[in-house]
């Protein structure tokens, strides 16, 4: 009796896992792939230049986004999922996180403001204030609290539909350069609905939010201080790249060109991200190892089969998704399938593979190595003048590779397999000492 309770509850835990996965594929689809149909229009309307311009304003978003989430996305994700008996501990941690982020996304509304006041641009002012509400939107999606849940079917299903009507908008309001208001606007407004019908969700599950104290919130912000700073670090070579391609000189027209090869790239990584978001719980609870290696090499395979096609189709993908205009960016897509290849089995190996342990955290250590070695590669090629769209992708390419790598050292680290041997290991019943530097 108690092999066939343990051998449904493995079944059910698998079933929930498949369920938190269809959703999370459906929410990168809205996320991701759902804007990239708009792609051709925007190319084709926006120009080179009005593209690069939208795509700063979406990358400075993810920025404010990655300040004001503050790591609590994966950090109180992992913490909810663990302690989903306790209701009222649930309550609080989910009022902390709410109250940490309110506090941070008014922080940033002082410079936002105060760029406002004193901009004679009024070009300017709008793409920050549309940017700043951008972030506001992506950090009040309650995504994180339902995942602990495992119940984001429902959210998932309303940023579809925001999304999909963020598409149908575009195609039928946008016509020329002078529209990009209308783009700004429009994203925003469908990443904010997405968050309001998310806390509706939200209070089906009877989660009640409660009054906490400043000293509870300062104790949840340093919770999540490292996460946030392994999110910072990877911010660097992810979401922050065209930023910092246009703070290093680069005009909208080369902006533009990276941010078309770039979108197909965050598409396709899009993809991967919901087998990493549903594996996170899933691996804390169930510690499944047979189900994750079946699972991080077919995902690998797939990579490897979109990377070579998306590659060799390069040319003719960019013309009929951007249009003729993006001819430069073929040569960028294939650098980018490199990283594709490279990022796959490392974000794998990440918070997924190593919550199965209780070390989690480690995936931040990692990252912080590659988030300093890509920033000191990106300062040296700031400093020669040879800070391009090809050398910010190696750069990006480089920073994945020293991921991987650690996180290679890791795995076989808590497996027992170090030096070729194939010692069982004895992780799953006691932790491991990695001792200081680890």
């Amino acid at each position: 009796m108690i092999g066939q309770a343990a051998g449904e509850g493995e079944q059910g835990g698998r079933r929930r896992l498949a369920g938190s996965l269809a959703s999370l594929l459906v929410l990168q689809i809205a996320g991701y792939a759902l804007p990239l149909l708009a792609m051709p229009l925007l190319g084709r309307a926006l120009g080179p230049e009005g593209l690069g311009t939208f795509a700063l304003s979406v990358s400075l978003a993810q920025i404010g986004y990655l300040v004001a989430d503050f790591g609590f996305s994966v950090s109180a994700t992992d913490r909810i999922a663990r302690h989903l008996g306790d209701r009222e501990l649930v309550n609080r941690l989910a009022s902390q996180v709410l109250a940490c982020k309110l506090a941070l996304l008014a922080l940033l509304a002082l410079p936002t403001t105060a760029f406002a006041a004193l901009s004679a641009e009024p070009r300017a002012v709008g793409v920050v204030l549309l940017t700043w509400l951008l972030t506001a939107a992506l950090t009040l999606q309650p995504a994180w609290l339902l995942q602990a849940f495992g119940r984001l079917a429902s959210f998932t299903l309303a940023l579809f539909v925001c999304r999909a009507g963020f598409v149908l908008a575009i195609y039928a309001m946008v016509r020329d350069p002078g529209d990009l208001w209308l783009v700004l606007g429009i994203n925003a407004l469908s990443h904010l609905a997405a968050a309001a019908a998310g806390w509706l969700v939200v209070r089906r599950l009877d989660v009640r939010l409660v009054p906490v104290s400043p000293a509870e919130c300062l104790t949840a912000l340093a919770r999540s201080f490292s996460f946030m700073l392994s999110r910072a670090a990877a911010a660097s070579y992810t979401s922050a790249a065209t930023a910092l391609l246009a703070i290093g000189g680069a005009g909208p027209h080369a902006v533009g060109q990276y941010a078309a090869a770039e979108q197909i790239y965050r598409g396709l990584q899009g993809l991967v991200q919901p087998a990493t978001q549903a594996l996170l719980p899933f691996m804390s609870s169930r510690r499944d190892l047979v189900l994750f290696r079946r699972l991080f090499w077919l995902i690998l395979a797939l990579t490897l089969a979109a990377a070579i096609a998306c590659a060799m189709l390069a040319e003719p993908l960019m013309a009929l998704v951007f249009g003729s205009g993006f001819a430069e960016s073929a040569g960028l897509l294939q650098l980018f399938m490199l990283v594709l290849v490279i990022y796959v089995p490392g974000v794998l190996l990440g918070y997924p593979f190593l919550a199965a342990f209780d070390r989690a955290a480690l995936a931040n250590r990692s990252v912080l190595l590659a988030g300093a070695a890509q920033v000191a590669i990106v300062a040296i090629l700031f400093a020669t003048d040879r800070l391009t769209a090809s050398t910010l992708i190696l750069s990006i390419l480089a920073a994945e590779l020293v991921v991987l790598a650690t996180r290679l050292r890791w795995a076989r680290v808590l497996t027992g397999r170090q030096s070729g041997s194939d010692q069982p290991s004895v992780l799953r019943e006691q932790p491991l000492s990695l001792g200081g530097g680890a």
